[in-house]
C-alpha cells in the first residue's frame, strides 16, 4: 500500500511537469531533490506511524481520540505509572495492565517524534 502511494506521488509530480511544460525531454535531467520531496510527502510522518501503533492498545472513546489519549500519557505526571491509570484512557482488554506510561510511549515509538 505504501508503495504505491510513493508511485502515485511521483507519477503526480511528473505528470505535473508535463502539465506545466516543465518536463525536460531528457528524464535523466529531472531534478532529483524534487522527485525526493514526492516521495517523502507520500509518506507517514512517525507521529502518523506511532499513532497507528496505538491504536492496537488503545481504544477510541467518546471523550478522547486517540492522540489525544497519547499525550495525556505523555504528560502523565508519573511515567512509572500504568496507562490504565491515566484519566481519560482506555486500555483495549488484552493488554490492561501491561505498560507504563514510558514503556507505552517507547512501545508505540512516541519518544522518537
Amino acid at each position: 500500500m505504501q508503495t504505491q502511494k510513493i508511485a502515485q506521488a511521483v507519477k503526480d509530480y511528473i505528470v505535473n511537469l508535463a502539465i506545466e511544460d516543465r518536463l525536460p525531454m531528457d528524464l535523466t535531467q529531472l531534478d532529483v531533490v524534487e522527485i525526493q520531496k514526492a516521495v517523502e510527502s507520500a509518506m507517514p510522518s512517525a507521529r502518523d506511524i506511532a499513532i497507528s501503533q496505538a491504536e492496537h492498545y488503545l481504544c477510541n472513546s467518546d471523550e478522547l481520540t486517540i492522540e489525544q489519549q497519547i499525550e495525556a500519557i505523555e504528560n502523565h505526571e508519573d511515567q512509572n505509572d500504568l496507562i490504565d491509570n491515566v484519566e481519560g484512557v482506555i486500555v483495549w482488554d488484552k493488554v490492561e495492565y501491561s505498560f507504563t506510561c514510558e514503556d507505552f510511549l517507547s512501545e508505540i515509538g512516541w519518544n522518537r517524534i
